[in-house]
């Protein structure tokens, strides 16, 4: 696990890549005015908060403290040093990622006395790495040179940074240009450079018009692998090799599971002390607070998801890759796969080939490699880090029984959204063993496919639109329970009205405003909460909602509040029909008079009557 820090606000930055991960986010935070300087005092406070450094849960190394930008040479010199000094006092491996094209000599001295380790970004020499923009291109030539100039201060002094590098059509495009920029690596090697990280080029900001083809990036990184310039490290092709050997304390955070709304692999703090998340993942410029506790839904969706839709089922892959990052998910959408899957699926293969080739077994090739697939959901469904070494370990040793969930609910808190109640609401203790089979099929909302979900959407949005037009003044519709706010976004579709949500589940709520940003969505619970939004027209209801609550006054003063709505609808999925008696029974049992609109074996809705009470 790295633990970011971002001593300038807004990610400021004395470039402009056209490809850089940061934009959206750069393009929102300029709008709150110039860069500010981390404070002395919350330097102090943000590194005396940190772990003590040794082994992170999922068996890495938990030592490293970087500082991030954008830019972070733009930082002061006093502020940097008191940083390092700091996180040198707390045991941390102090490094640094920097364009290197502001390096000074006091900057070297710094470095050196506290030991810093230092990455440099650059694409390779001159012209390839016009994409690193300057604003023109003398510019960007310009500070091409310093930042080479940077790189031959730092090996002459004894520091040679690590380089890393974005693959992309203006370095390896053509086999000439590919030539020459490893001539290029083959230089920074005899300087003393040694590690060599290759990222593929995500889609943001203008990378388009630099992306490769999936096949000429494989093909690149292939012959890298095959003929490496002497002395040169590529850590990618280590830890690929390592993960088909079972082993992933030293991968990348990008093999090990990250939650996209709570990323685990990197962990971020800005200026005024607010803890974050990689900033990779945010595609829409929002740079979201993390959401406790972190979840795998990402991981059990791809799991179940038919590769040609997205996902990764049947993958002899997929305990080692995981879908990869979320940050480069095929149309910036976290529940995708990474767009990159054919470029990992080379070298997993690649890998494969050469252990088989030492006589050794790969895990793609594993007998037990179903089993292990099987473990990571366990694990997962229970709302724990499956990590590989662990996984691989577990399915030897035989332990097949769920580890105790970390939050008491499986993987996300309680009220995830329509239909999710399959685990405690249907009488089954908080903490008991988790139906993993069960688990792995059903999407966050609780469905087993998004055909599914639209199919039992469909006759509470049909209900939804004839109130609707009987009642042109309606304009406000809240659904309590609201999760993602995908039955509110499909009625949308048919029907114009104003959207409110209530649930106690942030991350899903998050998503429902992301979907939806005019809407009015809370995080809250009306059994205990007042209302914090203006009352609704219409009123969206589970009635199994309500005899799920205790025995006691609050399900009466949580009625007194929705009964103050003109329109109630209410519905229950199959489930709740199935173990109940249908919806008409369950508003007998709570005294509501309904009039029944739709009825059958896996959707019924009606409407309160006037007179109910």
């Amino acid at each position: 696990m790295t633990i970011e820090l971002h001593p300038l606000s807004g990610l400021a930055c004395n470039i402009r890549c056209q490809y850089c991960y940061q934009y959206a986010s750069r393009c929102v935070e300029v709008e709150q005015g110039p860069p500010r300087v981390i404070s002395d005092e919350m330097i102090d406070q943000i590194v005396a908060s940190l772990p003590p450094p040794g082994k992170a849960k999922d068996g890495s190394t938990r030592t490293w403290f970087t500082l991030f930008g954008g830019e972070p040479l733009m930082a002061p010199l006093a502020t940097l040093e008191r940083l390092f000094q700091r996180a040198a006092d707390k045991g941390r491996t102090v490094g640094i990622q920097t364009n290197g094209t502001l390096l000074t000599a006091a900057h070297v001295e710094l470095f050196a006395r506290f030991k810093v380790c230092p990455g440099i970004s650059i694409d390779g020499p001159g012209m390839l790495n016009d994409a690193r923009w300057a604003g023109t291109l003398e510019a960007t030539w310009q500070m091409t040179a310093r930042t080479e100039a940077a790189i031959e201060t730092l090996a002459a002094a004894g520091i040679p940074p690590g380089l890393i590098i974005t693959l992309h059509a203006g370095n390896v495009g053509t086999d000439g240009v590919l030539a020459t920029f490893r001539a290029w690596l083959a230089r920074m090697a005899a300087l003393g450079v040694r590690s060599f990280t290759l990222h593929p080029m995500e889609r943001d900001a203008q990378a388009a018009h630099w992306m490769l083809p999936m096949d000429r990036l494989a093909e690149v990184l292939l012959s890298l692998w095959a003929d490496p310039p002497p002395g040169a490290s590529f850590p990618l092709f280590s830890e690929v090799l390592a993960l088909q050997s079972g082993e992933d304390a030293e991968a990348s955070c990008v093999w090990k599971t990250c939650d996209p709304w709570s990323t685990s692999g990197a962990v971020t703090y800005e200026p005024d002390g607010t803890q974050g998340s990689c900033v990779r993942v945010f595609k829409d410029g929002v740079r979201w607070l993390p959401a406790e506790p972190r979840a795998h839904e990402r991981q059990l969706i791809l799991a179940v998801t038919p590769q040609e839709e997205g996902g990764c089922k049947d993958c002899p892959y997929w305990v080692m890759c995981r879908g990869h990052c979320p940050g480069c998910s095929i149309d910036g959408d976290w529940r995708n796969r990474s767009e990159f899957c054919a470029v990992w699926k080379a070298l997993f293969a690649e890998a494969e080939r050469r252990l088989v080739a030492q006589g050794k077994v790969p895990i793609s090739r594993d007998p037990q490699r179903a089993a292990f697939a099987a473990r990571c959901a366990e694990i997962w469904a229970a709302g724990d880090r499956a990590g590989l070494a662990r996984v691989v370990a577990d399915v030897r040793a035989g332990v097949r029984a769920p580890p105790a969930s970390v939050n008491g609910h499986g993987d996300v808190p309680h009220g995830d959204s329509h239909g999710d109640h399959w685990d405690s609401a249907r009488g089954k203790a908080a903490g008991a063993p988790v139906d993993v089979a069960r688990a792995a099929e059903w999407t966050e909302n609780g469905f087993r496919t998004a055909a599914a979900m639209a199919a039992a959407h469909a006759p509470v949005v049909a209900v939804l639109t004839d109130v609707l037009r009987a009642r042109p003044d309606a304009t406000r519709v809240l659904d309590l329970g609201c999760g993602n706010g995908a039955l509110l976004q499909s009625a949308r579709r048919e029907a114009a009205f104003f959207p409110m949500g209530y649930d106690t589940n942030r991350i899903a709520i998050a998503k429902a405003w992301q979907a939806m940003p005019s809407g009015r969505w809370v995080v809250g619970n009306l059994v205990w909460d007042d209302w914090t939004v203006e009352r609704p027209d219409v009123l969206l209801l589970m009635p199994g909602r309500v005899l799920e609550l205790p025995n006691d006054n609050r399900p009466w003063q949580f009625l007194a509040k929705i009964f103050t709505v003109p329109t109630i609808i209410v519905y229950a999925y199959a489930d709740w029909i199935a173990t109940t008696g249908g919806l008409a029974a369950m508003c007998a049992r709570l005294g509501w008079p309904v009039e029944m609109k739709i009825t059958g074996p896996d959707v019924e809705v009606g409407v309160l009557r006037a007179d109910h009470p």
